[in-house]
């Protein structure tokens, strides 16, 4: 199972990968501005609510389904 922030070794050439702990943000209109930290309480529906989005969306940026439990201090990514 991963956790978000989770660093993982891969086998590989030895390239190095970004160390950023947010990827760049194109303006692509898949893409999402902002990084939400859930606290204690959230639930999905209410933090979509909150920042103008639909549920659907939510979930989909972040690759997280109606069943995925989310944890104070995991971070989302919103509109």
């Amino acid at each position: 199972k991963l956790h978000i922030g989770q660093v993982l070794k891969l086998p590989g050439t030895g390239s190095v990968v970004s160390k950023n702990k947010t990827p760049n943000i194109s303006k692509d209109k898949n893409d999402v501005s902002k990084v939400y930290r859930v606290r204690r309480g959230d639930v999905p529906l209410e933090i979509a609510k909150r920042h103008n989005m639909p549920l659907h969306r939510l979930l989909q940026v972040n690759h997280l389904s109606k069943r995925s439990k989310i944890y104070p201090g995991q971070k989302l990514y919103v509109d």
